[in-house]
């Protein structure tokens, strides 16, 4: 498929615990992170980069110190970003409720 010339390019999103890492081809002008690729003769120039921070564990703890501080005088902290039930290692009970999921970030 990308021994043509006209085949349409994909980007990559990989979430890992801490980071996210993208790396597609531009379409435009890039100042920074543009990696060269060698591929079935062909050359690109991807732009590749690793975010700290928005990984699935970094969301995670950023969403539950959140949760945390608006619920410091309950027993129970309710999380409306998961679906309904409750979470016996964090302590925490699940609501699923999308707005309010929404409003924490």
């Amino acid at each position: 498929m990308l021994d043509k010339a006209d085949s349409p390019l994909v980007g990559v999103v990989e979430m890992g615990g801490a980071s996210v890492q993208i790396a597609f081809v531009p379409s435009g002008d890039v100042i920074e992170y543009l990696f060269p690729v060698h591929m079935t003769n062909r050359r690109y120039l991807v732009y590749a980069h690793s975010y700290l921070g928005y990984g699935q564990s970094s969301v995670i703890d950023y969403i539950k110190t959140q949760l945390e501080a608006d619920n410091q005088d309950s027993d129970n902290i309710h999380h409306p970003c998961m679906l309904r039930g409750i979470d016996y290692l964090m302590c925490i009970l699940i609501t699923g409720k999308l707005v309010k999921c929404i409003n924490i970030c």
